[in-house]
């Protein structure tokens, strides 16, 4: 009986437990499509003007800062919403 009796209880917890996390019913939403794509850069050929480089570089800089601004502030608007504090 008692074999029997731990035999239910780990296969309940089974049912709610995968990979060590424990399945708390909570649906978080999905990061927007804009900040899960990943930062790019820019191409150099031979022959490029170094200025034009700098530019497209500086540009790919700025888009990628603002989406992981973006990213955190998205992050941190969704623990909020679970009552957690904010991260810096």
């Amino acid at each position: 009986m008692l074999a029997f009796s731990a035999m239910m209880m780990l296969a309940a917890c089974s049912s709610y437990v995968s990979k060590g996390k424990v399945d708390a019913g909570i649906e978080l939403p999905l990061l927007p499509a804009e900040l899960a794509r990943r930062c790019g850069g820019t191409s150099i050929k031979k022959g490029d003007d170094a200025r034009d480089v700098i530019a497209r570089l500086q540009l790919a800089l700025a888009t990628c800062t603002r989406r992981h601004r973006n990213t955190v502030q998205f992050y941190n608007d969704t623990r909020a919403g679970f009552g957690k504090k904010a991260v810096k």
